[in-house]
């Protein structure tokens, strides 16, 4: 099956003396793109015309050996090799090197430059200079096979890197995507006369609308459904608006607290003659007030000013957000296990009491068997605290999250199966992180928020001890049942300390939410239990975070992707 050359690759080397090395390479790279080989030293203008071939291409490929080559007169002040020169054309542009260099079989009489000579003496420096791998890491080859062997290895990576594949090359932008910098969150019926101004040509395409009544019993669902294609939001208020509010006083302050760490920080516009002052104090961190005579078309702009100052990222970036709920215990709940256990315990049934102290007594002996501190360090103020293997100097929830998602956002690096469920994707993928206590204290429809984000897939990071907090054990259990979050405990210690069948058996601590059934059952590749330290925790998650991730937004994990194949298969 013949394929179709999509990219053009320079070939240089000296002429004479590699012609055998030459002719393999021009036959591995037959049929997988469009070779472009160095010239004789005959050709006319051949340091521009060479320049000019070089830069035309996406790839050089080099072979080097142990002469030196036409030094070509013109615009060469350090008298340097045509081959030299092409190399050098080659970095400048930034094309993918691809670099070979031999290291036995040479004709001694024929091959090689005399190293008392010039030419001996800069050959010699520049294979010295390539293999010190300071720039650019060539492959050394002892036979022909190896040299062969090596280029299909290469140019192969390069295509499924760089070149659009049917099963891979998804047009479609990615369904979670962000796609409006700044989400306007409006009370219907209080900015008539702003919303007028506010035109869709004035709003479009860095804002977004968003329309949610302060009377809406799931105020926090209804303004999460709206909101998720937004990078951040702004309150749009007015008098009017702000006494909407004021009817409800612990809303607005949950809302901007709860979905300000969510999108960036609390912001507002204030509009019709309503001021800082006038508001509740610290309920938002950047207000904008139109001066005398200011449009509200220009105050929104300095609202956006201010929130792609405020930006991790820069706004313009393609992101995708991964949701990511963290079940861990925080300082004092960690203090209330631990300290006081037989009150907190307590709050088990009589039947289970004796079970769950006895658990917590083999834990603490276990994990103090390593960590004799333990809790200390290990917990934080809040769940996203959480250090599961460690205190510091090991790494923080965070980190290891941030180490893994490094790799998935380095496109040039992603694996086939994650260039497959990522398809052609070159947006970054970022933590939007979901706090548990919104499930804990369901406060204006917040429960329900969290409910929608399980049903619709996220990733989960349980403590298994948390799982011994009755508070904790109980919510969790319901918060856990849904099969399409991505769900890995944790545990500081080894998990030889009991047996697999106890780990996950009716009375253990992981005997929540179904998570034995999709562990044992179901084999379920995105629920893993009894992680144990840094290494697999992080494998697990650079495992399943591309699935996931293709699937988010998805109306059944993985349809997207089946569809794609489907596609390219019947065309």
């Amino acid at each position: 099956m013949s394929t179709k050359t999509t990219f053009r690759v320079y070939l240089s080397s000296t002429l004479n003396d590699l012609q055998e090395e030459r002719k393999v390479v021009r036959e591995a790279l037959e049929g997988r793109c469009t070779v472009i080989q160095s010239y004789g030293a005959s050709e006319k203008d051949l340091i521009a015309t060479c320049r000019d071939d070089v830069t035309s291409c996406a790839v050089y490929v080099g072979i080097l050996g142990l002469r030196y080559g036409y030094r070509p007169p013109g615009d060469n002040p350090d008298g340097k090799s045509i081959t030299e020169l092409e190399l050098e054309a080659a970095r400048q542009k930034g094309l993918d090197l691809l670099l070979f260099v031999k290291t036995r079989g040479f004709d001694l009489e024929a091959n090689i430059d005399s190293p008392e000579s010039d030419d001996g003496k800069r050959i010699r420096a520049l294979r010295q200079k390539l293999g010190s791998g300071a720039e650019i890491v060539p492959f050394q080859f002892e036979s022909l096979r190896a040299l062969e062997r090596e280029v299909v290895a290469r140019i192969t990576d390069y295509a499924s890197r760089h070149q659009p594949n049917p099963l891979l090359d998804n047009k479609k932008p990615h369904p979670a995507l962000l796609r409006y910098d700044l989400g306007l969150v409006f009370v219907p019926g209080t900015d008539d006369a702003a919303r007028k101004e506010l035109t869709p040509a004035v709003i479009e395409p860095r804002f977004h609308a968003i329309e949610v009544s302060p009377k809406d019993g799931a105020y926090l669902a209804t303004l999460e459904d709206q909101a998720r294609p937004c990078r951040s939001l702004c309150w749009v208020l007015t008098p009017a608006s702000l006494g909407r509010f004021q009817e409800t006083p612990q809303l607005l302050p949950i809302a901007t607290a709860r979905l300000g760490q969510r999108y960036g920080g609390r912001a507002a516009l204030l509009l019709d003659g309503l001021s800082a002052a006038q508001l509740p104090v610290g309920l938002f961190e950047d207000a904008v007030e139109p001066a005398a005579g200011e449009k509200i078309g220009d105050a929104l702009e300095r609202c956006w000013q201010n929130a792609r100052a405020r930006a991790v990222r820069p706004m313009g970036e393609p992101t995708i957000p991964l949701p990511c709920v963290v079940v861990a215990l925080t300082t004092d709940e960690a203090a209330a296990l631990i300290d006081d256990s037989e009150k907190t315990l307590s709050l088990f049934g009589e039947d289970e009491k004796g079970a769950r102290a006895a658990q917590l007594e083999r834990l603490k002996k276990a994990v103090r068997s390593q960590w004799p501190a333990w809790p200390q360090g290990f917990y934080g103020n809040n769940r996203d605290d959480w250090r599961p293997f460690g205190p510091a100097p090991q790494k923080s929830l965070g980190e290891l999250l941030e180490s893994v998602l490094a790799r998935l956002n380095d496109v040039d690096k992603r694996s086939g199966r994650d260039r497959v469920l990522l398809g052609a994707q070159l947006a970054r993928i970022v933590i939007r992180p979901y706090s548990f206590d919104e499930w804990l204290d369901d406060r204006f429809g917040s429960r329900s928020m969290m409910e929608g984000l399980r049903d619709r897939g996220c990733l989960v990071l349980v403590d298994e001890i948390a799982l011994l907090h009755p508070t904790l054990r109980q919510h969790g259990d319901r918060f856990l049942s849904g099969e399409r979050t991505a769900v890995i405990s944790a545990n500081p210690c080894d998990p030889a300390h009991q047996a697999l069948e106890r780990l996950i058996g009716n009375q253990s601590l992981l005997h929540v939410g179904g998570l034995p059934q999709r562990y044992r059952d179901q084999q379920d590749p995105r629920c893993e239990l009894a992680i144990n330290n840094v290494h697999r925790f992080e494998r697990w998650l650079r495992m399943v975070l591309p699935e996931l991730i293709a699937a988010l937004g998805q109306t059944e994990p993985g349809s997207e992707l089946r569809n794609r194949m489907a596609d390219a298969l019947s065309a």
